[in-house]
């Protein structure tokens, strides 16, 4: 059997246990369906309800978009990125990464040309960075996958999140492998009904580290060109909640001045 068989009917069997089932998170439905979770699962959820939620996006949060149109892959792509962000200096900023490569990118690149704080994932203990972080007026806090979720930033004051890149699965995952072979076997296509709703759930539970609280505001950004490009890229915004999109730093920080 594959880990994937395995692991379905071990969930299974812990789901015809218990009773009653209940299941809450803030990343549960993907373009306001549960169809991808309940699959995950191996559980038919036939009561779903998506609460309001109580933060003011649209008040709270705007997105800016950069100029640079590089792939993710390109060695300069993280080089370009942070081009761009120093038209947005000095705001307090979250980067949260896919790859260690691409964080080592960016903390090489900082080093040389950011004359404030950078705090890197791995230079001490997790929790300790973010202490740490919080206590700075201005910097960068730079993570991956660790630093995606499961991380309180409540009280950080991080005023702008950025996404390098999509959070897609890497294609050499064993356990991608298998759930392949499990998607074919149920009739569902890999990318559409696997692949690309885990890339929105990750995206929506980088996005939940920039607002922790009613008074928080701050700056959204993803450096990826495909999260505006791609054939798929409507799923992935639609995966956000509403709010304002700029390609104006003047903009963006006219409304963290106004917020302020």
């Amino acid at each position: 059997r594959s880990v994937v068989a395995a692991t379905d009917e071990a969930m299974a069997d812990v789901l015809t246990t218990l009773a009653p089932k209940i299941f809450v998170s803030a990343t549960l439905s993907v373009n306001g369906s549960f169809a991808f979770i309940s699959r995950q699962i191996g559980y038919d959820a036939r009561k779903a309800i998506k609460v309001a939620n109580a933060f003011s996006y649209s008040k709270q949060v705007m997105g800016f978009q950069t100029s640079q149109q590089l792939a993710p892959d390109h060695p300069a792509f993280i080089p370009a990125l942070l081009e761009d962000l120093k038209a947005l200096r000095p705001l307090k900023t979250l980067m949260l990464f896919t790859s260690h490569r691409a964080l080592a990118s960016a903390a090489s690149y900082l080093a040389t040309s950011y004359p404030g704080e950078i705090f890197i994932q791995g230079e001490r203990p997790r929790q300790r960075l973010v202490q740490d972080f919080k206590k700075v007026t201005h910097g960068f806090l730079l993570g991956t996958s660790s630093f995606w979720q499961g991380v309180d930033f409540n009280g950080a004051g991080v005023e702008c999140l950025v996404i390098d890149k999509l959070p897609f699965l890497t294609p050499d995952d064993p356990r991608l492998i298998a759930r392949r072979k499990a998607c074919q076997s149920a009739g569902l296509d890999f990318f559409s009904d696997y692949i690309l709703p885990d890339c929105a759930l990750k995206l929506r539970q980088g996005f939940g580290r920039l607002i922790r609280k009613e008074c928080d505001q701050g700056i959204f950004i993803i450096g990826d060109p495909r999260f505006w490009n791609a054939s798929y890229s409507g799923l992935l915004q639609a995966s956000l909640p509403e709010f304002r999109w700029t390609q104006s730093a003047s903009d963006a920080l006219d409304f963290m001045d106004k917020r302020r």
